[in-house]
């Protein structure tokens, strides 16, 4: 036994454990379990029909008992309040500067609005950028006119290719170089 002492103290702490839960179970407890391993099963006990006295049975067999049970209607949902409308937003507020656009269309008191302005107009400068951008091959693109994301990436594309400050601007500089490599005329 004392060869091998963690056998001797696993044992040890085992029995421990098991006394106490066997202790535990059978003297501490003082109610009985709600929820017991064995149980005795619930009987269902059937009761003949009330019959009139002076009535004999229809049968000469044992009585049928009657397992019919009257549960009612089914219970109603709890009644709900209505729901309230929700409060009105408050008023907005008087702006003192009746100079501001933004704040006008803000408030609705402007009557133009940025669908009202219409589509900005085809520059023929960026369209002859765009022209000589796809001339050179960057990227693929419409030549109309307006200078947008994919237009300012294919010049910032054709600046790292030259070796100029990459802006993604139409400045001076790049569109000399530009003109000058695709051979189009820019303004």
């Amino acid at each position: 036994m004392l060869a091998r002492p963690g056998r001797l103290v696993t044992g040890a702490l085992f029995a421990s454990v098991a006394g106490y839960i066997a202790l535990n179970a059978l003297a501490f407890q003082t109610a009985r379990h709600p929820a017991p391993l064995f149980a005795e099963p619930t009987r269902i006990v059937a009761t003949p029909a009330p019959r009139d006295a002076g009535v004999p049975p229809p049968h000469a067999a044992a009585p049928t008992p009657s397992l019919a049970f009257d549960v009612g209607p089914a219970p109603l949902p709890p009644a709900r309040a209505p729901i309230a409308a929700p409060p009105a937003p408050p008023p907005a507020p008087a702006f003192a500067r009746d100079d501001d656009p933004i704040g006008a269309l803000i408030r609705g008191s402007d009557t133009t609005t940025t669908a009202s302005l219409g589509a900005p107009a085809p520059d023929a400068r960026v369209a002859a950028v765009q022209e000589a951008l796809v001339v050179l091959g960057h990227g693929p693109m419409t030549v109309d006119g307006l200078f947008g994301p994919a237009t300012r990436a294919a010049l910032e594309d054709f600046e790292r290719d030259e070796g100029l400050p990459v802006t993604g601007a139409l400045d001076g500089a790049t569109l000399r170089v530009l003109a000058m490599r695709s051979g189009v005329t820019i303004d």
